[in-house]
């Protein structure tokens, strides 16, 4: 297994030091170390320092060393400790304890008072069940609220003490404390029993003998001659003969000797006992300490603040000069030293308040520590880095310590505070998220490719790549804006386009342009980019373009399955069967065009726009079925559609209008209203393309940008269930990645299960799951059943709720989790693996100029300029206008309507008696068909209003104007004369028939300004092209303006029949 060591420390630099960011996932009752305490330190010759350091800024914690192996030693047995902890090598200028020129220093050492085998207070006992408060949180109120630019340090050094530390205390374990009274006490009176040396000749009395001994030889030169004589005459058994004064003195010195030897013997007693007290101790806490590993240990307290200002070298260079300048800096002499002083104080402080905190340590019969006030320069001597650290610096005089501190001592002396507290605790660092490591089998297939982030945990830092099978299963990806998401797709994006093909599907935009950034220079001509937001040019995409190479009933299958998802809770079984009628017509219209004319036909194809005409125009829709074959279609206009009422033929077709013109707005229309179709999804899938679609949401709506990628990306998910047909094995393997996947309301994400055999593999992002259930409660819960992999970012608390459990990780971790960094869950070697969590590269910063070179290739590829998409969209509207069946145009130059005997009339009111007046058929079908040709419109046939037009509505500008459908509302009416012959006793509204012929008139005026338009626009295109190719003759423009006023002529003699004669 591959792993990415950590940063190491510079040995030149001599910091050897690592800061402690706790977790939030400890557990409540792990307050101790013991367990890692007693394997802390290497050696004598690898001392450690546990330190908690302060400033008025940030309180941390820190673990020294004197060389790498002793603190990569204790970094592992942290970590094994506390596995969400966070490690930071500490830079030498952020170490705390270094002293600066401009500092100065106070250092105190607690020294350990007591016998050594008596412990410190160590919170290792309950009461009532509840533990006591965590004695580090009053260490650490101590190092809160310091000076300005005042740091604080408690450093505990510590080497290993020897194994057998304990052995000469061992037996206070097993004995009281006042046992060696109660034996000599009992010796004395087993002596007195027996009567055997019934005078005991103690110590002190041996002591006072002998003390006489030597004063007797010492005075013996001052004695009176008659002691001597007295003494010989005793000693060779004759009576010596004394004065009475003699035998006086005598019984004086003999007394004096008796009384001298008392005293003496007394006082040797009492200095006895004095300088060899009995001990009084407890049993069961010499046992808790001695049974224990210990270590030598060193406890000292420095505070480091600012000196004064350095006004001791003006005060310096004063003196050289003269008496007058010296008396004059003695103001700035004494400010000095009332600054100094006060500094001082403020650090007195300071360390009065730690050494206050240690007291809590304490026991009344245990251990306790005694503050020792070390001179500044023993202090800054211990600051002083040196590369003999054991004779200078932290670990001066440690392994000579007499101080013996017990692991369940050192563990309450220095640990993590409690998760419970840890959020409260001010200016204190501390680790929110869990990590989790990556896998050994995921960390193992990626080591093959390049990384896209890392998995750290524990001190280990591996690697994350894309493996081949994780675009082998749909992917969800959730997270807020700006965690990384988008990061992420891109990173998935780049390395699918080295492996194949790609859909890429933005709402916004952003990612689209960056991951057109990141193309392969070897993929350039493979992209296909479909840019919403494009000025200057669009594609084109007609469902129902026989060229395609779609069966009739695939092709339309496909678009209304496509459609019926779109709007799912408004479709039904009636619009469909208009909707799936009037998209047959039209396919078999364009079967026709492009059969007659190859060449030019194929871009005159009807499209989607030409739904609503077909519906609403009586002489477009007749015109469309005299071309046709298909005599079930015939079957269905004249036996089921033509026999409705108008009010039930606006009934069924009501519903598909509404849908219908919802393509209508600018960007759609320039989309879906092209003839021919520029792109081919089958053919790019094929060939394992780059598609990547812009929706620009920001630009042209959310509505359009919705309708548009659902409409897009049914279309290609239609595409890749037709490789159905091909083997396994042989189908194009297609990830599709979709930013913001509930924009696309409507999209069939049940179908993903199904999708995913022939070869589809969705990568669905989103900002909020919240926000799905609210838009459709079967959403989520269907996304969620078919994905198998995760990888969710920081989220809102109620989606953290919703999700975590999928995660197996906490709500918390979610909420907390870093920017960049997420959860991963997804199978590996046919195996689930367990979540980890993973920080993403961010991915290289593309080529620019490449994309805009791209960007240009697919302009001129797949996309045609916006001003000729105008023009054929007026060109399609004017042609359904004008198209008529040639029985009518035949009628018409008679200067008049055909009867209502001879017309069929397929919008006209149903006739109850079938009898009196059958059905009549639309056209026979033995006759032969009549060429379609272009009539003047029947005079009842409302076009517009005059209060819908305005004089601007076509202008002379160069931008071509646009008439929607929402400006020029068509809809379906019945011959004025059947109106009247069904309503005889209906007045006529001449207010109406004026308002009519005023909008009639207003359409001719817009529809004369839009032909110059256009007129000029082709003529300078025609000119243009005339000139390049040497053929433009001034014969050939005079004749072509001849038949452009001659065809506008008859457009307005035919906007207006009866007004013009």
């Amino acid at each position: 297994m591959r792993q990415s060591p950590l940063p190491q420390q510079s040995e030149a630099s001599q910091t050897f030091a690592l800061s402690i960011i706790p977790p939030l996932q400890t557990q409540q009752e792990q307050i101790m170390l013991e367990a890692a305490m007693q394997s802390l330190v290497l050696d004598s010759q690898h001392p450690v320092a546990l330190e908690l350091s302060g400033s008025n800024e940030e309180r941390r914690f820190i673990v020294r060393a004197t060389t790498q192996t002793a603190l990569d030693h204790i970094e592992t047995l942290l970590r094994a400790q506390y596995p969400q902890l966070e490690v930071r090598p500490l830079r030498p200028f952020e170490d705390p304890f270094r002293l600066e020129p401009h500092e100065s220093v106070s250092a105190v050492e607690l020294v350990m008072g007591g016998a050594a085998y008596l412990p410190l207070r160590t919170w290792t006992e309950r009461k009532g069940g509840q533990e006591e408060v965590d004695p580090i949180l009053g260490l650490l109120a101590a190092l809160s609220k310091l000076p300005y630019q005042t740091r604080a340090i408690a450093q505990l050094s510590l080497v290993p003490a020897p194994v057998d530390w304990s052995k000469n205390s061992l037996r206070k374990t097993v004995e009281h404390s006042l046992e060696p009274e109660r034996r000599a006490q009992q010796a004395e009176r087993s002596a007195a029993g027996t009567g055997v040396g019934a005078v005991t000749i103690g110590m002190p009395l041996l002591i006072a003998l002998g003390v006489e001994a030597g004063l007797f030889l010492l005075l013996e030169p001052m004695l009176p001659a008659w002691v001597g004589n007295s003494l010989g005459s005793l000693i060779n058994g004759q009576m010596p003969t004394l004065t009475s004064i003699q035998i006086i003195t005598l019984i004086l010195s003999i007394a004096g000797c008796v009384i001298l030897f008392v005293v003496i013997a007394m006082l040797v007693d009492r200095i006895q006992h004095s300088l060899k007290p009995t001990p009084i101790y407890n049993m069961s806490m010499v046992e808790q300490k001695t049974s224990r590993v210990a270590y030598r240990t060193r406890l000292r307290l420095y505070v480091i603040g600012p000196q004064t200002h350095d006004i001791r070298v003006d005060l310096e260079q004063a003196q050289s000069t003269t008496f007058s300048r010296v008396l004059s800096s003695l103001p700035a002499r004494w400010q000095w030293q009332r600054e100094k002083q006060e500094l001082k104080r403020k650090r007195k402080d300071v360390m009065l308040r730690l050494i206050a905190t240690y007291r809590q340590y304490h026991l009344a019969s245990g251990s306790y520590f005694t503050p020792r006030t070390l001179s500044a320069y023993s202090a800054e001597r211990l600051l002083r880095a040196n590369r003999h650290a054991l004779r200078s610096g932290w670990a001066r005089g440690l392994r000579h310590s007499q101080q013996y501190i017990t692991v369940d001592a050192l563990s309450a002396l220095w640990h993590l505070p409690n998760a419970s507290k840890l959020s409260e605790l001010a200016l204190v660092e501390y680790r929110k998220a869990r990590t989790l490591l990556i896998p050994p089998e995921v960390s193992r297939l990626s080591e093959s490719f390049v990384p896209i982030g890392y998995s750290e945990h524990a001190g280990h830092r591996l690697p994350f790549a894309l493996i081949p099978e994780f675009f082998t299963v749909h992917t969800f990806i959730g997270g807020k804006s700006g965690e990384g998401k988008s990061t992420f797709m891109e990173r998935v994006s780049a390395e699918a386009m080295t492996r194949g093909g790609l859909v890429l599907i933005d709402p916004h935009g952003d990612l689209c342009e960056h991951v057109l950034q990141l193309v392969p220079p070897s993929r350039v001509d493979d992209v296909v980019l479909i840019d919403l937001a494009d000025k200057n040019a669009s594609v084109g995409i007609n469902p129902i373009d026989v060229t395609l190479g779609r069966s009739r009933d695939k092709a339309i299958a496909d678009l209304l399955k496509t459609l019926s998802h779109i709007w799912s809770t408004s479709w039904g079984p009636r619009m469909e069967n208009v909707f799936e009628m009037a998209l047959r017509t039209l396919f078999e219209i364009n079967s026709i065009m492009v059969a007659q004319d190859p060449e030019h036909g194929p871009s005159q194809q009807y499209t989607l726009m030409d739904v609503l005409p077909l519906l609403t125009n009586e002489n477009f829709c007749r015109s469309m079925l005299q071309q046709i074959d298909d005599d079930y279609l015939h079957r269905w206009w004249r036996e089921y559609y033509e026999p409705l009422s108008l009010m039930q033929q606006r009934d069924i077709i009501n519903p598909v209008i509404t849908k219908v013109t919802k393509f209508e707005s600018v960007i759609a229309r320039r989309i879906i209203g092209q003839g021919r179709s520029t792109i081919n999804f089958t053919e790019m899938i094929a060939e394992r393309k780059i598609i990547l679609i812009n929706l620009a949401k920001g630009i042209v709506g959310a509505d359009v940008a919705g309708i548009i990628g659902a409409t897009l990306l049914g279309l290609i998910q239609i595409t890749l269930e037709e490789q159905g047909v091909k083997a396994a094995e042989e189908r194009a393997r297609f990830p599709i990645i979709i930013d913001e996947f509930q924009v696309m309301a409507g999209v069939d994400y049940g179908a993903l299960a199904e999708l995913r055999k022939y070869g589809a593999t969705f990568f669905l992002a989103t900002q909020s799951l919240e926000y799905l259930q609210k838009l459709d409660d079967f959403l989520l819960p269907t996304v969620m059943a078919n994905v198998k992999q995760l990888i969710i970012f920081h989220m809102s608390a109620q989606d953290a709720d919703t999700v975590h459990r999928e995660l197996g990780v906490e709500p918390e971790d979610i909420l907390n989790i870093d920017m960049h960094t997420c959860y991963v869950k997804m199978p590996a070697g046919d195996h689930r693996q367990p979540t980890f969590s993973m920080r993403v590269i961010p991915a290289t910063m593309g080529d620019k100029l490449l994309a805009e070179s791209i960007r240009t290739r697919c302009r001129i590829r797949y996309t045609t300029p916006v001003e000729t998409i105008d023009g054929m969209l007026r060109d399609a509207m004017v042609r359904s206008i004008r198209m008529a069946p040639s029985s009518q145009k035949k009628a018409g130059k008679k200067g008049g309507r055909p009867s209502n005997s001879n017309t069929p009339r397929p919008h006209s009111t149903r006739i109850n008696s079938a009898a009196e007046d059958p059905i009549p058929p639309i056209f026979d079908l033995e006759q032969e068909q009549p060429e379609v040709v272009l009539l003047d419109a029947p005079s009842d046939f409302t076009l517009l209003d005059s209060s819908h037009i305005d004089n601007n509505t076509v202008e002379s500008s160069g931008e071509p104007t646009d008439i929607q459908s929402s400006d020029v509302p068509i809809a379906a009416s019945n011959d004025v004369n059947d109106v009247n012959d069904a309503n005889a006793n209906t007045p006529t509204d001449a207010p109406a028939k004026k308002k009519k012929n005023r909008g009639k008139r207003a359409l001719n005026r817009s529809l004369e300004r839009a032909a110059r338009h256009r007129e000029a626009l082709q003529k300078q295109a025609e000119l243009e092209q005339a000139t390049q190719d040497g053929t433009y003759t001034e014969q050939s423009a005079t004749d072509q303006a001849d038949e452009e006023e001659h065809e506008l002529v008859e457009l307005h003699a035919y906007s207006d029949p009866h007004e013009n004669g």
